[in-house]
């Protein structure tokens, strides 16, 4: 059976899965096949967002950048940005 799609991380350090497993980093990311829908998580907010994207996922979760701001409607905004911003250079 296939896949629809795959989540994979945690990328950077996070809170959420501190102390579960180290954080594969931005390498170890752009060395796994990409065949199906890869979606990174994991420390991803919008700095880190933009270079997770050009690693070649399809996409980045979020929890942290939602949920644990302030102004949700506002950390969506600003991850969307950094996707978008990816998107323009790739």
């Amino acid at each position: 059976m296939d896949a629809d799609y795959r989540l994979i991380g945690p990328v950077h350090p996070t809170p959420s899965k501190a102390g579960l497993v180290e954080p594969l980093g931005l390498e170890a990311l752009s060395r796994v096949s990409m065949a199906s829908q890869t979606w990174a998580v994991g420390g991803i907010g919008p700095r880190q967002a933009r270079e997770v994207l050009e690693a070649g996922v399809a996409g980045v979760a979020c929890i942290g950048s939602v949920f644990g701001v302030e102004d949700p409607g506002l950390g969506i905004e600003q991850m969307l940005e950094a996707a978008s911003s990816s998107a323009e250079t790739t």
